[in-house]
């Protein structure tokens, strides 16, 4: 109990959340007679990220940053629009504009399909197509000769922080799953879920009902690093396909995105549309709602979700 009035007071008192994750942990052990694990902590933290998969954080990141300072993003983005008739068709010049669109949106496309195609055919691993996909942005930002070498510090810099940021939070939280671990938590947590129900779909609607009111005010991330390992073990004794438990928790935290009070997607439109935060929720509202009731079918019918993984397997 002390423990979650420590979490919820700095979580509303706007401390950065790696913080608020790490300072619950600390509250944990010092409540429930842990201190001796103190020592351990750096040791989690390094095992936490001693993973050869994280290093796809960083180098997926600059994928990202390089698109967006050499202006691919722009013209991946140009190409949906005309696909989706945003430009004006049927005269001479509106239909060339729309050819030259693209023409020069095309080869940009390269590279999620690389990343795609190179994951799917078991040709790269994901840390090895990022690191192939930011080679590619690169030479396509010079090629465009939208990007200069001097734009490269700043990129490298927003990579260094945004990574140090997840990997702080994964850091924190996979020392507070540890702690829970150690002092049986998660097996509470299944036999309280146990005594609640042992339906598969009833506990898949409780646990979209508790991201969805996490996602109100948690980052998706930090929800997802948080909350899963405990329920894995509820998962696991109830024969739930993880893959089918995954895509629930992911579209439940993205619903997150959108809604009060952080809602950082919120945000966003806010600034581009010049508009409050009230009429634009409202405006929301019914896309939520579609959005919820998809989301209690594919809690409902398994096979939406792992139909396609397992034509792969």
């Amino acid at each position: 109990m002390i423990t979650l009035v420590v979490f919820f007071l700095l979580l509303f008192a706007a401390f950065p959340i790696v913080g608020t994750i790490l300072v619950g942990a600390i509250t944990f052990m010092a409540s429930n007679d842990l201190a001796v694990l103190f020592d351990s902590i750096p040791i989690q933290f390094f095992g936490a990220l001693e993973i050869n998969g994280l290093l796809a954080i960083p180098l997926f990141m600059l994928v990202g940053e390089i698109m967006n300072k050499a202006g691919l993003t722009q013209r991946l983005i140009a190409v949906a629009e005309v696909l989706l008739g945003g430009l004006p068709a049927g005269e001479r010049n509106a239909q060339r504009t729309r050819t030259e669109v693209l023409i020069a949106g095309l080869v940009p496309t390269i590279i999620p399909v690389v990343v795609i195609a190179g994951i799917m055919l078991g040709i790269m691993t994901p840390t090895e197509s990022g690191a192939v996909a930011a080679i590619i942005a690169l030479v396509l930002g010079f090629a465009y000769r939208e990007l200069k070498v001097r734009d490269l510090g700043g990129i490298f810099l927003g990579v260094a922080l945004n990574t140090a940021t997840i990997t702080g939070l994964i850091a924190a939280a996979s020392l507070l799953s540890w702690v829970l671990a150690f002092q049986g938590v998660p097996e509470m947590v299944v036999e309280q879920m146990a005594g609640l129900t042992d339906s598969p779909f009833v506990f898949l609607l409780l646990v979209i009902g508790m991201l969805l009111i996490l996602g109100m005010f948690l980052e998706s991330i930090s929800v997802l690093i948080v909350v899963v390992p405990i329920l894995m073990p509820v998962v696991n004794a109830l024969g739930i396909d993880p893959i089918h438990f995954g895509v629930i928790c992911t579209i439940a935290t993205v619903i997150g995105l959108v809604t009060p009070p952080v809602g950082p997607g919120l945000y966003i439109a806010m600034v581009q549309a010049d508009i409050g935060m009230g009429p634009l929720f409202r405006a929301t509202i019914p896309f939520l709602l579609m959005v919820m009731a998809i989301l209690v079918l594919i809690a409902a019918v398994p096979a939406l979700s792992t139909w396609l993984p397992a034509l792969m397997r």
